[in-house]
């Protein structure tokens, strides 16, 4: 994959928001679409079972391998998708949308008190 600019995937990112997150049925499920870099979105999605937070920065350096391992680059842009509640199984979010990777990265309400 070529790498791709900033300005690429904030287009994709927004009609990322207007395909799934203002549409239903998915408007009733996604609550965040954000953009960031593979190996912080991986990161993300691993570090669920990481307990303590200094192992962040080795949890980073381990997802910028496992990513050049694969032969992709870790500094690739993606979309990042946070839902208020789990998909239902007749409902799929893409796992590229416009040639970008598209992550779940959270799944819960977005509260602020």
């Amino acid at each position: 994959m070529t790498k791709k600019k900033l300005s690429e995937v904030t287009k994709a990112k927004e009609a990322f928001v207007q395909d799934y997150m203002k549409k239903e049925p998915y408007s009733e499920y996604v609550n965040m679409v954000g953009i960031t870099k593979r190996y912080i979105a991986e990161t993300e999605i691993r570090i669920k079972s990481v307990t303590f937070v200094e192992k962040l920065k080795d949890e980073l350096e381990k997802s910028k391998e496992i990513l050049r391992e694969s032969g992709e680059d870790p500094e690739e842009w993606c979309i990042t998708v946070g839902l208020k509640r789990k998909l239902p199984d007749y409902l799929t979010l893409p796992e590229v949308y416009k040639g970008f990777k598209v992550y779940v990265v959270a799944i819960g309400e977005i509260v602020a008190l």
